[in-house]
């Protein structure tokens, strides 16, 4: 199921809120730089909307996954430091 490492037990939980319907409808990913917030975020957004489905892993290549990638998706707001401070 694993994209990252290390984060295995991070995507089982997302997934297993999602299945259950409990996931928070807003999360805050912190922490020191490269730690892979932004990866983790992008891949929970993935599992969210993915056309695959809940029980398959995600399958990168539909409409959603790609949006979410470049940052595209109409259902996903990042939000960081403002870049002009």
């Amino acid at each position: 199921m694993s994209e990252f490492i290390g984060n295995e037990h991070l995507q089982d939980h997302f997934s297993s809120l999602i299945k259950r319907k409990r996931l928070h409808h807003c999360l805050l990913f912190e922490g020191p730089a490269g730690v892979g917030k932004k990866e983790m975020a992008k891949w929970l957004a993935k599992r969210i909307f993915c056309d695959s489905g809940i029980d398959k892993p995600v399958c990168g290549r539909c409409w959603h996954c790609l949006a979410v990638d470049v940052d595209d998706h109409p259902d996903v707001i990042r939000v960081g430091l403002d870049p002009t401070k």
